[in-house]
């Protein structure tokens, strides 16, 4: 009697112990799904180069006039929020922006703050009408 009851204790503990599958399985993060994850900076040479990507263009208007209409492509950011959400939509601080507004006041003042920041290559094309045509003169490059 007591070796049935010690065999059995003996299997719910060996059960109780022994890993799950799901415990055997390396958390999600590093669970294989057919690609081996790449170390950062391959991934970075991997990348498109600056040079390659498209130019991000930015209407820093109000909200309002973002919605009365804006140019083809363009997020919008507002001017005073510039330096702390363009990094969502850039890789890198040597990425093209263009900046345009109403009148070309608020993008300079947007590029300014992107410069102190120290993106490299932000551009103030002034009014939206300006904005399509600096975007038609590219299409012919």
């Amino acid at each position: 009697m007591k070796m049935a009851l010690f065999a059995c204790i003996a299997t719910v503990l060996t059960l109780s112990c022994s890993p799950t599958e799901a415990a055997k399985a390396p958390p999600a993060e590093v669970q294989d799904h057919g690609e081996t994850p790449k170390p950062k900076a391959l991934q970075q040479a991997e990348q498109p180069k600056q040079a390659d990507r498209p130019a991000v263009v930015v209407d820093v208007r109000s909200a309002n006039e973002f919605r009365g209409g804006h140019a083809p492509n363009a997020i919008h950011i507002p001017y005073n929020e510039i330096g702390n959400r363009i990094a969502d939509h850039v890789q890198s601080k040597e990425d093209k922006i263009i900046l345009y507004c109403l009148s070309g006041y608020r993008a300079e003042v947007a590029k300014r703050a992107l410069e102190k920041k120290g993106y490299t290559a932000v551009e103030n094309v002034g009014t939206l009408a300006d904005m399509r045509q600096w975007a038609q003169s590219k299409q012919g490059e």
